[in-house]
């Protein structure tokens, strides 16, 4: 244990602070059984919350903002093991991210102002035919570079298992933002997929789509708390295939679209749950289709809002059928019930709405993210890229501030003057200490960041925010 107390009566107490060693011995296996039922981090949610990630591995610091090489982002996701990776620089990263192997928590809460923005996308590349399983990623944001002839989904992880994806601020992709394919216990919380790329597409123009997870092995699938906003369809495409794995869509944002659930012919085997969304139409609403639902398909939809319309939850809910082509298809059967998923804290829909637009995607927001919020509140933009060609490294970072990484003598990814307020030895490596509330000492610290990060746009509010 790295303490530097003479006695037992100096060592400090509470949830973030070093336990006394003769706790920890008495302790040891009470802990290694309740660290693999924490959630992947405090305010992780629904069924994605089950990960670990790289929980107990070694951290890897990114030290550059390389495409790859020493020090690179994706030295660190090629990297095998548990993997905690956390980053020493801030700014634009240019390149494709591959994650090659299981077990990784992608920490972009760890970089100092203005944070990672990833001009490319991250794709799942699994080695020897293996299963990616316990991805935790948080805090970055992604834009995808122009591509023409063939589909870049933004983040690409089919095939995969207890995925979470937190607080990404996601843009341009020109299939969908995501695509979780064949994947199950995953969890999309807090993310703002906006303007999916309409052009350039393989299969034609208007291919801007947001989110897929269809095909068999898919099911168990969470998405809480995020905005959809210029994207034509798919908002999202659910059909979990495994029965009695279901999908939970609630309290989202979408906005300016043409369809929101769609199933594109899949054939969902397990329930879904469309609860208390906000629905908001945009410059390229003209027709709009709230649900398409498929004949094979089971439902239960509670405290659905339709900004200018009201509720929409039944075909004769004002709205569902009007002569501004708003409705869903009558294929499906309606439950009295919901579907028995993973807990996520739920508000009613108007005030999802406030606490999206105000608390969704990556901080530091830049320039894309911050009109995207003024747009939704305004009623304004388009589907499109909005932004130059090629943006250069000014033009993503403009706006945002920049600060210093501090010090951190031994490298374990966690500032000394930080150690040294919960009793842990800056002199030596102590990431992986087991903390009094179940986390490691390296956990508690990226909580910590994250929470920082999030605290005065909490405070603020969305209305507030969107007039900056």
């Amino acid at each position: 244990m790295n303490t530097t107390y003479r006695n037992s009566h100096e060592r400090p107490c509470g949830s973030g602070l070093v336990l006394p060693l003769f706790v920890l011995l008495l302790s040891i296996a009470w802990f290694a059984e309740a660290s693999e039922s924490l959630p992947a981090f405090p305010g992780a949610e629904g069924f994605g919350a089950v990960s670990v990630g790289g929980r107990h591995g070694k951290v890897i610091r990114v030290t550059n903002l390389n495409a790859d090489g020493p020090g690179s982002l994706q030295a660190a996701a090629s990297a095998s093991g548990p993997r905690i990776v956390v980053f020493d620089v801030a700014g634009v990263i240019r390149g494709d991210l591959q994650i090659k192997h299981p077990n990784i928590t992608i920490a972009g809460e760890s970089a100092p102002s203005p944070g990672i923005t990833l001009v490319g996308r991250i794709v799942a590349r699994p080695q020897d035919g293996q299963r990616l399983h316990d991805i935790v990623i948080r805090f970055l944001r992604i834009r995808q570079k122009p591509v023409r002839g063939h589909t870049g989904d933004v983040i690409q992880l089919p095939k995969s298992e207890r995925i979470i994806l937190d607080h990404l601020s996601l843009a341009w992709g020109n299939d969908e933002l995501i695509d979780i394919i064949h994947s199950s216990e995953v969890t999309v919380q807090w993310c703002t997929l906006e303007e999916s790329d309409p052009t350039g597409h393989s299969k034609g123009e208007a291919h801007n789509f947001a989110l897929l997870s269809a095909y068999p092995l898919s099911g168990n699938i969470s998405i809480h708390h995020n905005l959809f906003a210029h994207n034509s369809r798919r908002n999202p495409s659910l059909s979990p295939y495994v029965e009695n794995k279901p999908a939970d869509f609630r309290n989202n944002v979408i906005y300016n679209f043409k369809q929101g659930l769609g199933h594109d012919g899949h054939k969902p085997a397990a329930g879904i749950n469309l609860i208390e969304n906000y629905y908001k139409r945009g410059p390229n609403s003209e027709r709009i289709q709230l649900f398409e639902f498929s004949d094979r398909g089971k439902y239960f939809l509670k405290g659905n809002h339709l900004a200018d319309f009201g509720p929409v939850n039944r075909p004769g809910d004002v709205g569902f059928f009007s002569s501004f082509h708003i409705g869903v298809s009558r294929e499906g059967e309606l439950q009295e019930n919901e579907f028995p998923v993973a807990t996520v804290q739920t508000d009613d829909a108007v005030t999802a709405y406030l606490k999206v637009l105000a608390l969704a995607g990556s901080f530091p927001r830049d320039r894309v993210t911050r009109r995207t919020i003024r747009e939704v509140i305004t009623g304004t933009g388009s589907w499109r890229r909005g932004g130059p060609a090629e943006p250069d490294d000014d033009w993503f970072l403009s706006g945002m501030g920049q600060q210093s990484k501090p010090e951190d003598r031994d490298g374990d990814g966690m500032p000394d003057q930080w150690e040294q307020q919960k009793g842990l030895d800056p002199d030596r490596e102590s990431a992986n200490q087991l903390m009094a509330n179940g986390y490691t000492a390296i956990e508690v610290y990226l909580h910590e960041r994250a929470e920082a990060l999030i605290k005065g746009p909490r405070q603020r509010g969305a209305i507030e925010l969107a007039i900056d």
